[in-house]
């Protein structure tokens, strides 16, 4: 069905019959678009009306105009002339894709594909970002990282639409925030466009957004200098949202862990929004106490996914516009290719292209990507193997069967050997944790994290799993490439 949002876009003077050629035409492109390319793309077009033959259609911007001009134009005029008794031509509008406005909320809204869609469309419409002395570490806020910036796809829009959620109304939905995944995924771009949105919509609002070791540090000073009234002041009675990065640096820190127990009391109780991201789920946080554990469950926790191809070229063409990089499409398919789990080195690797042509008053192709990334490619080419005979050769050599592997028997005999095949797996394949887990039985993606980082850990102090390890990745090494 679509979205009421997308409705309500239009225009009262379009003819009703228009409207609803409209409203037919895009269910006829959902069917036929995968669905993070239809939420990420075609969602972002508002019907504008018509003049003479033409249909106009607006978008957020020049990237979203182009990019379905260059990949759905085709698809959007075929659908919407079987739609419409008459046939009319396109015309691209940029800056008048769907604005930001969204309905009235209740008190606990759910995420359901429906609001995922319309959270999607609100952040869209690209907003100039208000700087502000309350942000209380400027050096963390990036004006380029807001919502209008963050490209979503299926890996992310649960963690975007409940950080967006919780921009639109601090205190009210979701609280504490809880955002983890590996590094490189947009964490803290989320931080950062929860910090930009808020202080736009909501100019006094005081707004500390820091990192944990700045947190810790903060309170170290205070403490050495006799100033923890001053410390408490600052990030409990003056603060409305509380945004802190890397909050999984307090394992093991009994002061600093008592210190924002008390801190998240003081906030919590007087509605105020804590927002927290962390490279794993609160549960897998260790030498963490249980308290302070259960307050983080208490909200909403989201996880953040490598980006699958579709949204990594996605990122590099909205990166590349940016930049001013003129980008053809083969070399944003070789980037994306290329880097696939890390969203900081895919735009590395642009930037680091775009410099290259600059420098040199070349143009960006193909011949100098290969050339430019060539270490980076071919490592690429050399890394992903096929995810099944990895899991074979790890059988072979603890003499098991792949049956055993997939399994779920606990004991120590098949258990080790399971969790290193999961890490072999996400080392030398292109499979992301939920498919490494689908993979071994249905296991899911926090049972594959907990298994990588147990397989890391264990090498240190295990000779034996060490030589293992090496063992196999020879073998590995010497198998054909995806």
């Amino acid at each position: 069905m679509l979205p009421e949002k997308q409705k309500q876009d239009m225009k009262a003077d379009i003819p009703p019959e228009m409207r609803e050629a409209w409203e037919k035409a895009l269910q006829g492109i959902e069917k036929e678009v995968k669905p993070q390319y239809f939420q990420s793309f075609i969602l972002t077009i508002q019907l504008l009306g018509h003049k003479e033959n033409l249909l106009i259609l607006g978008f957020p911007d020049q990237f979203y105009a182009n990019w379905v001009h260059d990949h759905y134009a085709g698809l959007i005029q075929e659908k919407f002339d079987e739609a419409s008794d008459h046939q009319f031509g396109l015309e691209f509008s940029k800056g008048k894709g769907r604005s930001g406005s969204r309905p009235p909320r209740q008190s606990s809204p759910p995420l359901t594909a429906e609001s995922l869609k319309k959270s999607l469309a609100s952040s869209q419409s690209p907003k100039t970002s208000r700087k502000s002395n309350s942000l209380s570490d400027g050096s963390l806020i990036n004006p380029k990282y807001g919502f209008e910036t963050f490209v979503v796809g299926a890996s992310n829009q649960f963690a975007h639409a409940a950080s967006f959620t919780v921009a639109e109304d601090p205190g009210k939905h979701y609280n504490p925030l809880f955002i983890y995944g590996e590094v490189g995924l947009g964490k803290t771009h989320l931080l950062n466009a929860i910090s930009l949105k808020i202080k736009e919509k909501f100019p006094s609002k005081r707004v500390h957004y820091t990192s944990f070791e700045k947190f810790t540090n903060h309170m170290i000073e205070s403490i050495r200098f006799e100033k923890m009234e001053e410390f408490r002041e600052r990030y409990r009675k003056s603060c409305d949202v509380l945004i802190i990065d890397d909050i999984q640096f307090i394992s093991g820190k009994e002061r600093t862990q008592e210190e924002f127990f008390h801190t998240f009391n003081a906030l919590y109780e007087h509605q105020k929004q804590i927002v927290l991201s962390s490279d794993r789920a609160p549960k897998d946080i260790q030498s963490l106490e249980d308290r302070l554990r259960s307050r983080f469950e208490m909200g909403l926790i989201v996880d953040i996914q490598p980006p699958e191809m579709e949204t990594r070229v996605a990122i590099v063409y909205k990166k590349a516009e940016a930049d001013g990089i003129q980008l053809p499409e083969d070399v944003a398919f070789l980037l994306a290719k290329t880097f696939r789990a890390n969203i900081r080195e895919l735009e590395g690797a642009l930037l680091k292209l775009g410099a290259f042509a600059s420098l040199t008053g070349g143009e960006v192709n193909m011949e100098l990507a290969k050339k430019v990334l060539k270490p980076e490619s071919q490592g690429a080419n050399q890394i992903f193997k096929d995810p099944e005979e990895i899991m074979k050769l790890v059988a072979r050599q603890f003499r098991m069967s792949l049956n055993d592997l997939r399994s779920d028997k606990k004991t120590r005999e098949l258990s080790t050997p399971r969790q290193l095949a999961m890490f072999l797996c996400r080392k030398y394949s292109n499979l992301s944790l939920p498919d490494i887990g689908t993979l071994f039985g249905g296991k899911n993606h926090t049972t594959v994290l907990h298994a990588i980082r147990r397989v890391g850990r264990m090498q240190a102090s295990d000779p034996i799993l060490r030589e293992s390890v090496s063992k196999l990745e020879t073998e590995i090494k010497e198998l054909n490439t995806l």
